[in-house]
């Protein structure tokens, strides 16, 4: 990623979301919540596939009150909510017996 910026390519919210990703499957949430950060920090606006990533990342490793601050965050920001979203907010708060 950064050699690409160096090489004067430009990120954009599907670049940007795929490396969310990554790191959210991975295990790495801290990395994926940085590099959300960081592209807004950079002037994008992130969608609801972005936040439904970081989303799955967090209740996969138990973080659901982190997970429903973002859902919180899309439904200030008027985003519809898709199914993934919804599906890995449900097993998270399965998980964590609050359903």
């Amino acid at each position: 990623f950064e050699n690409m910026i160096r090489k004067g390519s430009k990120p954009n919210v599907a670049i940007y979301t795929v490396l969310i990703d990554g790191y959210a499957k991975s295990g790495n949430v801290e990395d994926a919540i940085r590099l959300l950060h960081r592209m807004i920090d950079e002037g994008f606006k992130p969608d609801v596939v972005t936040f439904s990533v970081v989303v799955n990342g967090l209740c996969k490793n138990g973080r659901v009150e982190e997970a429903l601050d973002y859902f919180q965050t899309c439904q200030f920001n008027g985003l519809a909510i898709n199914s993934m979203f919804y599906s890995s907010l449900i097993d998270g708060l399965g998980k964590a017996g609050r359903i």
